[in-house]
């Protein structure tokens, strides 16, 4: 599985610009902030501006285009340099909308874009080297688990977006087949594992996707937590997904521990060797993230047995440790918080 990291201006301007818009609930508020502070407050035209994006976006939102099936709104316009040439997608005044915007923010994009582009390119070099060190040692582990269910022979994308803040921002899989991007151009030397993991996290929603599918089925014909049934039906985050993919790769997750150790790894492993419900349930950890770090731990069991996790048996493991953590916080008057 090869590995690209890219950089484009046109990309980076159209993130910036839906990003000012607030238009999903992906969309980064600290990154507004800081920008603003750095551009000045809004004139009421660029409000007017993101309002008719912000309408434009909710409407088509992350599913296929009628026009262009293999494609999304968002994919769309961040590839927009390369996918031009079709201009049949959109009518006439919902291209406008897109070009009105990104003309109006120009200038604000331009004084961030100075900056930011000389430390993506920095930090490009700097995934570039750490990425490979751990690169099929990781893949080896997700073979063990997942065997053929993992897909390890496409080639990948990843699209560099601008960020604010020490650890830089997230991540996202829904610009396109064997594409990712990364919010990065902040994220300091010393953070770059927790980078790291946001990257594996994301590329794990693509090698994996077959599998997830089915374990999403038996996930939901087995859990019998009504209360959780309810999240997944009324929110458009997929929590599911979000449950499996986070137990492999995030800042709780065993596979970080061990190969892309950060802080809140460290500090969380602490606090949970014991098995003490009580120091567990004081701490400020939310419920979901210590169910992904039990899920992890069940994970890198399984990887140290060499064994194969089916789609059913990954549903059991992570249905278990719901329950397990359930207990911790009910005995201890906690309320269970699935959105957290």
């Amino acid at each position: 599985m090869k590995v690209s990291f890219y950089i484009s201006k046109i990309a980076n301007h159209f993130f910036f610009v839906q990003n000012l818009s607030e238009w999903h609930f992906s969309c980064r508020k600290s990154y507004n902030k800081e920008w603003l502070e750095i551009t000045g407050p809004l004139k009421e035209n660029e409000i007017e501006a993101l309002a008719s994006l912000r309408r434009l976006l909710s409407k088509y939102s992350f599913k296929p285009l009628k026009q262009a099936p293999s494609l999304n709104i968002f994919e769309y316009f961040i590839r927009f340099e390369e996918l031009k040439t079709n201009n049949t997608i959109f009518d006439e005044k919902e291209y406008e909308i897109y070009f009105s915007a990104m003309d109006i923010f120009r200038h604000r994009f331009e004084q961030i874009w100075g900056e930011d582009s000389v430390k993506l390119e920095k930090i490009r070099g700097l995934l570039e080297k750490e990425f490979s060190k751990e690169k099929e040692n990781v893949l080896n582990d997700l073979k063990i688990l997942f065997k053929s269910k993992v897909k390890v022979n496409d080639d990948y994308t990843v699209y560099l977006f601008i960020s604010t803040g020490p650890y830089g921002g997230g991540g996202g899989a829904n610009i396109g087949p064997r594409k990712v991007s990364l919010e990065c151009s902040s994220t300091k030397k010393e953070f770059i594992n927790h980078k790291l993991a946001i990257l594996w996290h994301e590329i794990t929603h693509k090698i994996l996707k077959s599998y997830i599918d089915e374990y999403k089925k038996e996930f939901i014909k087995n859990n019998k937590s009504i209360k959780l049934k309810d999240v997944i039906k009324k929110s458009d985050f997929d929590y599911l997904s979000e449950l499996l993919t986070y137990s492999l790769f995030t800042d709780a997750s065993a596979l970080t521990e061990k190969y892309f150790p950060t802080k809140i790894s460290s500090r969380l492993s602490q606090i949970v060797k014991d098995d003490d419900s009580e120091k567990i349930t004081k701490s400020n950890f939310t419920f979901p993230m210590l169910l992904i770090y039990y899920n992890g731990q069940s994970i890198i069991n399984m990887i140290n047995k060499k064994s194969y996790v089916s789609p059913e048996e990954m549903s059991k493991i992570i249905y278990n440790n719901q329950k397990k953590v359930e207990k911790y916080f009910i005995d201890h008057d906690k309320e269970v918080i699935w959105t957290s």
